[in-house]
């Protein structure tokens, strides 16, 4: 998978989010009253504290490989070979992402 596949797929998971009628605000007026922004989610299983922690886990090991790898490609003896190793990690890191991502929106944790 390379990196313009892997954002290919997040930017199409994303699209499918706000596609989703779950997504809709809501038109009842008690429902708007009441401070609720969108539909009620029925039959749905809730997103639990563990994967919030995991997409959060994922999330930060992403942007300190991002990190790591300006810092391997602009220091004074820029270090190639350890930006290619931390770029393979960061593939699999948001694989691995897109699939939590892809359980949850199917159902499975």
């Amino acid at each position: 998978m390379t990196l313009n596949s892997a954002a290919s797929s997040m930017s199409e998971n994303a699209s499918a989010l706000d596609a989703s009628p779950y997504s809709q605000r809501a038109t009842h007026p008690e429902l708007a009253l009441s401070g609720q922004g969108c539909m009620p989610r029925i039959g749905r299983p809730a997103v639990t504290t563990n994967d919030v922690h995991g997409i959060n886990l994922l999330l930060t090991a992403i942007v300190l490989g991002a990190q790591a790898n300006v810092q391997w490609l602009t220091s004074a003896k820029p270090n190639p070979e350890a930006a290619q190793r931390t770029s393979e990690r960061l593939l699999a890191q948001i694989q691995d992402l897109c699939e939590l991502v892809d359980g949850l929106r199917s159902g499975r944790t």
